[in-house]
């Protein structure tokens, strides 16, 4: 029996568990008079109660090793997990005499087993030579079934697993081992039975194994092999292998062909049983005498035959090399040899030898086909060839199957489109494979010439050929020898795979005399019934020769032709045919490139094609790839109706969709276009009754939109033939009812054929096209007449009119728009998980901004709606916000955008599908080492992202390829694969999308490897990280801080080096806020480069980088910088590198910079000359994009430093780039000093110039921008962006919640949602557990928000407010602004805003997660849509958390209503009165500032204090009478913190011991356990609870060390100190015993440390003597590691 493979493997093997053994439903009966589970038994320590009994005078199985056995040349060394110590049971020949006297039998017995479930299975591991080996179950002492095993196995160990029968749930096992020679030996490992649970928790298969319906996992090329692997047979399950490459030979070749050129042939043969010892008993597998296979025997030596597989391709998504399996039976002097061609004279291929032997047996072979260099995406035959070199040698095969790596091609082998010998046939060598189908009647096709014929028969054939006119002319002929009624002549032609596009047949025939009778040219596809007929003649032609030419058009599929003439006992005439000519059949070749804007490179067939053939309906590729991606709406082949076009209803009668030819001999097509066949279909109009003279008939395209300036290409194939066609018009019409604008038109019979014909039309109003034909002829047309009115969209009309005769047809087929923007509709509404474009048209949800022009008017691509997202790249400047990681061996690098892709490069990116895109890359190339790593992260991806999608486009091509691989790392570091692709992937941009999903939060890896070869590389593009993405640190803006205390920077503020503090927001301003420069320093400011690189940075992309350097002579850099004008001084330059190429782009940039003056200018010193060449260009980068301000690629004069000024002008959020291109390979040194920015700072500006139009100017002449007005904060330093904000606080869905009335809703225009799982509520009150004593946000007298909270719901519930009514679609105008608050320990809340279409779809646009800043939290998103839409505000709680979320101050600005630029309002209020702010009231001025509230907001009485009032505390901080706020936790902690030490007064005498506080409220101590457990035990400003998470600032005295822990901070106190915060101190003599304990575990600790140490050092050593020797670096990493983790583990004993 041959090795099988296994459903389950044990957790000690491999760690996988492919099936899950249930251990529950196994027990066998043990020693211990008890049941025992069943477990595997590897015979380390005992025999696990099996037991070898052996009778008197039969040897017996040993518990033994590999050291103990005779030392046998196919002995295993080891037990089956490779461990020569192992052990295993035995059975063999200790000494040569043994066999002569014991039984050579031995048996091993188990004891009984009890399977309790469906299906038991039988595990072991077993070596054997020259032995046979019988496994038995009996029930009741009866054997049940038994499985014989005598294969050796070679020093090694098989494993096998036998399903034991359902039925049977009691047994025994006894393993029966019989030796049959003096070296015989059978060893048995690893034994056990087990039960896969009926719910198995199975993991997934590997990429390359197959998973059975059990969840069995079994290698993939044991697939379709003919042999069952899986228990359940589903590998061999007919449904699995139907689309696989097999036969069995039961019912012929199946596809394969033999080659008949050789001299020996394939037969069909059963198994016998006797007689022939050369042939095999039985096929395989059955081990049948009924099966059939294939088998040669010479008839003349040497014999050879050979067999052809279908032409094949590997697939696209294959990981492994294709493979071919089948049985064979070679018997000796014969072999087989596999090989493989890419083309009919190419060379052939080797792939693998096989050689007969003596022994009369099938085996198995498994062959892996290897591709040459550059072939491997070629099509591909696959050839067994078998010799037999004598005349007892025989070969058989049986099973042939191919592994799925492997599919059939669309394409043919280079001249297989038609067959050499077919494609031009003068017949004057012979047939050319043409051949009488029927044979046998005396009607037949013969192969002569006229002087070969004996006067009998002279007379039947022409009296010369064609070709030569001569009567020794060779030619087919028809040959009757006698009569009768049912005489057939058929001649075949051979089978051709396929034609092209073009493809005509042409040929001249004879067909003379006056019962000659008709003949019929028919087509017929493989596996198909069905013909057409290409072609008649029906009648006497004269006595001469005649041509006929049939267009085959482009048939995808093996296909021959016939050519009939049937007798009927009455024939007498001459019949021939000569000169048989294929023309323009071959499929476009492939191409190394494809040149120009509009040609298109075939994705497999790498052929070019014109532009104009893509999406026609039509296979010119020869791979499909040209009508992939298309759009249907666009496109009709009449297959299945008519599709979006329509009968005119205003015409005379319809057009016909029809099939095969029409009713009318001699007219019209006798097959369509798009098949090429009888059954595919086409539309025509029907010239016959009952339609009568100028009757018409008109079909109308959809309508189109205006295609603007752009044409829209209209094709179509027609076909016109009969003896009267008159015209066929196309007409293009803007106006109902009307005949519209003549596009084209054509008079006449046209022949039997198809013609393709195309047409551009302009048009700036949407248009229809109108198709018109016209039978006969006729002197004039009538037209009725018609109302005019205006299309609100144009349509295109095929008009058809019928005339006097009716001999003649007109018919269309495979009509299409190219290059039209998609259809309107006013029926077809998205969907809601479809996005509108702007087009109306709708696509996918996850197609929304994936960096493809889906919509085709780029409206789901635009800024405004794809606003730049974390996570998204499409890699045309940098790596955007994916980071290199640094601890990798390479890095992935961006490709220039005027770089050639040379080699196996993509020849253009995915993004702007041409050579000027970018993308990121590793190459398999020197001087990287393969198997070098470069890695890219994502940034971090929060656990409660829902319906997160990751979608990217790779590229890996080339025999050189490493591996691309997508890891999903936790913030914990575990890591889980998601994607792993090897080898060759295709010379094409592939399409990946998954689902992400993370129980934490998590970032994604891409990780290359470089391959072993020196040709290939790996690609990305376009990486997408859905919007349902939550990304966990989102970007913030604060509200205004408190005044800066002193002392220390406080959170959220950053410390100058002169110890000022500034804050985020004053960093690359312009302006010098600390006074030292420290928050200007980072951002690449003015830079003499003599202190460093001032914060200007090189990018992590790149190949090359600007180099910090100095003056040089010998180099390619200036001798000298600029600054100090001497070879010390510093400058940046661009870097020379071995391998640098010409185009290569460095980019240096600056930090973004918030706003610069309308006067800002920069200056800086270049350098290029001879030696130091490169070209130096500025881009600014904004919200807007790039653009270039300056560029500089000439030499300087003289070698000398010149100076270029650039004016930047007032611009806002920008960054500044330097990029160096190179301009020559190898090149380099172009360089930059002395950068300085000039009157950039807008600190007194008085210009009244904005950066963007729409921009507000405050009162003080600065800007701001339009969407931070009346937004609830000032961000005018005078206030002036918060006067009159009637106009927005009044806009749909603006709410400060503090409505008088009861439904708050209503007054707010807001609606909860009905589905969801809580709804919000107002209230007035932040709760006690807020880190600071917070209110309403609303400015005033403001009181209420509302709010939501999670007391008790469970994870994932939601609560959802939506605008009642829609805001009108609108682009990069309306923004929504709200102010939030959220309590939220563990950050698992999500406060999400997404817009809501019409159609339902919801697209996220903002998010925060549990935001761990205190107060009110300010946010503001742009929103742009199509369509109109709502915009709705979702609280995503989670788990038994606390979680409190609030919202308040919403607002729109009112370009959300209006979908357009809103003007400034004036006041409402007359000058002697106040205009409230975020009410339309006014109030008299005398009212502003009087300490009452006039305004209903209370906005009169807004920054009323001449003084800022002293700064509060929050609820758990003291302030001290300086009003200075220190942490409650220092209250009465015997440490004086206040200046006059105010917090240590009024403190009891209590003492409490180390760890504890003093309450003074209640007189007690508050112990240490119940500190920062979440609960207020002390009501004086919670000092339990206060500092949970920090150390106060000079926390511990007297050099103590502060630790935060679970009780919050602790003192680790320095010998003779002691107290919370290290204050007392202690003698020596007198301390706690507690620490002289301490000081004993450590010494104890450390002593047994170095115990552990050398007792691993000596077992090491002993192991080492015995094995093999262990590096000397990694035992002294060992012993490291062992010693740190226990000086670790002693230092925390320590201090415990």
């Amino acid at each position: 029996m041959a090795d099988e493979t296994l459903p389950c493997q044990e957790a000690s093997v491999t760690k996988q568990e492919l099936c899950h053994p249930d251990t529950s439903l196994c027990r066998f009966d043990s020693t211990d008079a008890g049941l025992r589970l069943c477990q595997p038994c590897g015979f380390e320590f005992d025999t696990c109660g099996w037991a070898s009994e052996a009778p008197a005078g039969h040897i017996s199985w040993l518990r033994t090793n590999a050291r103990r056995v005779p030392a046998l040349e196919s002995t295993p060394q080891q037990d089956q997990s490779s461990d020569d110590e192992g052990y295993y049971m035995w059975v063999g020949v200790n000494h040569a005499s043994i066999l002569d006297h014991l039984d050579s039998r031995a048996y091993l017995n188990s004891s009984v087993f009890h399977c309790l479930g469906k299906s038991c299975h039988l595990q072991f591991y077993y070596a054997m030579e020259n032995s046979v080996l019988r496994v038995s179950l009996y029930n009741n002492k009866e054997e049940e079934i038994f499985w014989t095993y005598n294969t050796s196995t070679h020093k090694k160990w098989v494993k096998t697993d036998v399903l034991i029968p359902e039925g049977l749930k009691t047994f025994k096992i006894i393993f029966e081992g019989a030796l049959l020679s003096q070296r015989s030996f059978i060893g048995l490992d690893q034994l056990w039975v087990y039960v896969c649970a009926q719910a198995p928790s199975i993991k997934s298969c590997s990429a390359g194994e197959f998973t059975c319906a059990s969840g069995q996992c079994i290698a993939q090329e044991s697939v379709c092999d003919s042999r069952q692997d899986c228990s359940d047979k589903t590998d061999e399950d007919p449904v699995n292998c139907s689309n696989h490459l097999m036969c069995d030979f039961e019912s012929g070749f199946c596809g394969w062909e033999p080659f008949l050129t050789e001299n020996s042939h394939w037969e069909f043969v059963k198994g016998f049983t006797g007689g022939e010892n050369h042939l095999p008993e039985a096929d395989h597998p059955a081990n049948t005498n009924h099966g059939l296979f294939i088998y040669l025997r010479a008839h003349q030596l040497p014999g050879v035959a050979k067999l052809g597989s279908p032409v094949l391709t590997k697939s696209l998504t294959a990981s492994n090399p294709c493979q071919v399996q089948f049985w064979y039976h070679l018997s000796q002097h014969s072999h087989l040899s596999v090989f493989t061609r890419t083309s009919l004279d190419g060379n052939l291929q080797k792939q693998g030898d096989l050689i007969g032997t003596s022994k009369f047996q099938w085996r198995q072979a498994k062959i892996n086909l290897y591709a040459k260099t550059g072939e491997s995406s070629l099509p591909f035959q696959l050839i067994l060839e078998a010799i037999v070199l004598s005349s007892n040698a025989s070969v058989a095969l049986d099973d042939i199957s191919i592994s799925q790596g492997c599919e059939i091609s669309y394409m043919s082998l280079p001249g297989t489109s038609i067959v050499n010998k077919v494609s031009k046939c003068d017949f004057e060598a012979n047939s050319c494979g043409w051949f009488e189908a029927i044979s046998g009647d005396h009607f037949d096709w013969i192969w002569s010439s006229r002087s070969n014929l004996s006067a009998d028969f002279e007379q039947q054939a022409p009296p010369c050929d064609h070709t030569h006119s001569t009567a020794q002319g060779h030619f087919m002929f028809i040959l009757k020898k006698s009569s009768s009624l049912a005489q057939v002549a058929k001649l075949q032609s051979p089978t051709i795979s396929q034609t092209g596009t073009g493809c005509t047949l042409s040929f001249w025939f004879y067909n003379y005399g006056l019962s000659v009778g008709a003949a019929v040219l028919q087509l017929h596809m493989e596996n198909s019934n069905d013909s057409t007929v290409l072609w008649r003649v029906l009648y006497n032609q004269g006595n001469q020769w005649s041509q006929a030419t049939i267009q085959l058009g482009r048939l995808t599929h093996p296909f021959h032709l016939t050519l009939e003439k049937v007798s009927l006992g009455i024939y007498d005439g001459v019949s021939a045919i000569d000169d048989i000519s294929f023309e323009n059949c071959t499929l476009p070749l492939a191409a190394e490139s494809c040149e120009g804007p509009d040609q298109f490179w075939c994705g497999h067939t790498k052929a070019c094609i014109h532009k104009l053939r893509l999406c026609d309906l039509v296979d010119d590729c020869g791979d499909h790839t040209d009508e992939a991606d298309c759009a249907p709406e666009l496109q009709c082949n009449f297959e299945n109706g008519i599709c979006n076009w329509e009968q005119d209803t205003e015409d005379d009668f319809d057009w016909t969709r029809n099939q095969g030819p029409t009713s009318t001999l001699n007219t019209g097509p006798m097959k369509d276009n798009t098949l090429g066949t009888a059954k595919g279909h086409y539309l025509y109009i029907e010239s016959s009754e009952p339609q009568v003279f100028q009757n018409t008939a008109a079909l109308l395209s959809p309508i189109l939109n205006a295609t603007g300036t752009e044409s829209c290409t209209f094709r179509f194939y027609y076909h016109m033939f009969g003896k009267h066609i008159y015209r066929l018009a196309i007409y293009q019409r803007i106006w109902s009812n009307t005949r519209g604008k003549l596009l084209w038109q054509i008079f006449g019979n046209q022949g039997n054929r198809w013609i393709r014909k195309h047409l551009d039309i302009p048009s700036r109003q949407p248009f229809q096209v109108w198709i018109m034909a016209f039978i006969m002829y006729t002197s004039k047309s009538l037209y009725p007449a018609f109302w005019f009115s205006r299309m609100e969209q144009e349509n295109i009309i095929f008009r058809a009119k019928r005339s006097v005769s009716y001999m003649g047809d007109v018919a269309v087929d495979d009509i299409t728009f190219q290059d039209c923007s998609p259809l309107l509709s006013p029926d077809r509404k998205c969907t809601a998980q479809e996005f509108m474009c702007a087009n109306k048209h709708c696509i996918a949800q996850d197609k929304l901004c994936d960096f493809v022009n889906d919509c085709t008017d780029n409206s789901d691509e635009t800024t405004f709606i794809c606003s730049p997202s974390l996570g998204c790249c499409d890699f045309e400047f940098d790596l955007c916000s994916w980071e290199q990681e640094q601890d990798d061996d390479s890095d992935w690098n961006l490709k220039a955008s005027s770089i050639p892709a040379a080699g196996t490069e993509p020849a253009a990116d995915h993004t702007l599908r041409n050579s000027s895109g970018h993308y990121i890359f590793i190459k398999s190339l020197f001087p990287q080492q393969p198997m070098r790593a470069a890695r890219i992260s994502s940034p971090v991806i929060s656990r409660r992202s829902k319906n997160c999608k990751i979608i990217f486009h790779y590229h890996m091509y080339g025999n050189g390829i490493g591996s691309l691989t997508l890891i999903q790392v936790s913030v914990s570091n575990k890591t889980r694969l998601l994607v792993n692709l090897t080898v060759e992937q295709g010379n094409f941009w592939q399409r990946k999308e998954l689902i992400l999903s993370g129980e934490e939060d998590f970032q994604l890896q891409f990780e290359g490897r470089v391959g072993k070869g020196h040709r290939g590389d790996i690609a990305l593009d376009d990486i997408v990280l859905t919007k349902s993405c939550l990304l966990s640190h989102q970007s913030m803006k604060e509200q205004p801080a408190v005044p800066l205390p002193t002392g220390y920077c406080p959170h959220g503020y950053r410390e100058c080096q002169n110890g000022q503090c500034y804050k985020p927001e004053q960093s690359c301003n312009f302006v010098d806020d600390c006074g030292d420069s420290t928050d200007e320093n980072e951002c690449g400011s003015s830079c003499t480069f003599e202190q460093g690189w001032c914060g200007w940075q090189n990018s992590l992309a790149e190949n090359f980088d600007w180099v910090l350097g100095v003056g040089s002579h010998q180099s390619l850099r200036p001798p000298k910088d600029h600054t100090l004008g001497n070879e010390n001084g510093h400058f940046l330059y661009l870097e020379a590198t071995p391998v640098g190429l010409r185009g290569e782009e460095a980019h240096l940039k600056s930090g973004v910079w918030q706003e610069s003056s309308a006067a800002c200018t920069m200056s800086f010193w270049y350098f290029i000359s001879a030696k130091a060449t490169g070209s130096i260009q500025i881009l600014i980068k904004t919200e807007k994009g790039l653009s270039k301000v300056w560029q500089e690629s000439k030499q300087t004069s003289g070698d000398q430093w010149q100076k270029a000024v650039i004016l930047l002008g007032k611009l806002r959020n920008f960054e500044v780039m330097f990029q160096g291109i190179r301009t020559r390979d190898l090149g380099g040194g172009a360089a930059i000093d002395d950068i300085e920015f000039k009157n950039c700072t807008t600190v007194g500006e008085t210009s009244e110039i904005c950066p963007e139009a729409t921009d507000f100017l405050c009162h003080n002449k600065k800007c701001i921008a339009s969407h931070l007005v009346c937004d609830y904060k000032p961000d005018c330093s005078d206030r002036s962006d918060e006067a009159h904000c009637g106009q927005y606080t009044t806009t749909t869905g603006s709410c400060n919640f503090e409505t008088t009335s009861g439904n708050w809703t209503t007054a707010c225009s807001l609606t909860q949602d009905s589905e969801d799982d809580l709804d919000w509520a107002i209230g007035n009150r932040i709760p006690d557990e807020a880190p600071s004593a917070d209110s309403d946000h609303t400015p005033g007298s403001g009181q209420h928000f509302v709010y939501v909270n999670s007391s008790g719901p469970k994870e994932g519930y939601t609560a959802r407010i939506t605008t009642s009514q829609y805001f009108p679609a609108s682009l990069g105008m309306c923004t929504v602004r709200f102010w939030f608050y959220m309590i939220d320990p563990r950050s698992m809340g999500v406060l999400k805003v997404y817009t809501v279409e019409e159609s339902g779809l919801n697209i996220l646009v903002w998010s925060v997660i549990g935001n761990k800043r205190t107060g009110w939290m300010y946010g503001y998103v742009h929103l742009s849509r199509n369509s109109p839409f709502k915009v709705a505000f979702e609280a995503d709680l989670s788990g038994n958390e606390h979680i409190f979320i609030a919202l308040d101050d919403i607002s729109f600005t009112p370009e959300c209503v209006f979908g357009g630029p809103v003007t400034t309002q004036p006041p409402p209020c007359e000058a002697d009165q106040f205009s409230c702010v975020y009410t339309l009231q006014c109030v008299p001025l005398s009212g502003k500032c009087n300490g009452q509230e006039d305004c209903i907001d209370g906005s009169d009485e807004i920054d009323c204090s001449l003084s800022p009032p002293p700064q509060l505390c929050g609820n758990r901080e003291f302030q001290c009478s300086t009003h200075k706020c220190i942490p409650s936790l220092l209250l009465c902690d015997g440490v004086p913190d206040c200046h006059f030490n105010e917090d240590e007064s009024s403190c009891s005498n209590v003492s409490c011991s180390e760890g504890a506080l003093l309450c003074t409220s209640s007189n007690s101590c508050i112990p240490v356990h119940e500190r920062c457990d979440g609960f207020a035990n002390c009501m004086d400003f919670q000092l339990d609870e206060s500092s949970c998470s920090e150390c106060p600032i000079a926390y511990c005295r007297n050099g103590g060390t502060c630790v935060v822990e679970k009780s919050g901070p602790m003192c680790r106190c320095h010998q003779g100190w002691a107290g919370n915060r290290c204050h007392i101190k202690v003698n020596q003599s007198t301390a706690d015993p507690t620490y002289s304990q301490n000081n004993i575990w450590t010494l104890l600790g450390i002593g047994f440390a170095f115990l552990m140490t050398h007792i691993i050092v000596a077992t090491l050593c002993f192991l080492a003597n015995r094995k093999a020797p262990v590096s000397k670096v990694d035992f002294l990493d060992y012993v490291r590691i062992i010693f740190d983790d226990n000086k670790k583990e002693n230092m925390a004993f320590s201090t415990d």
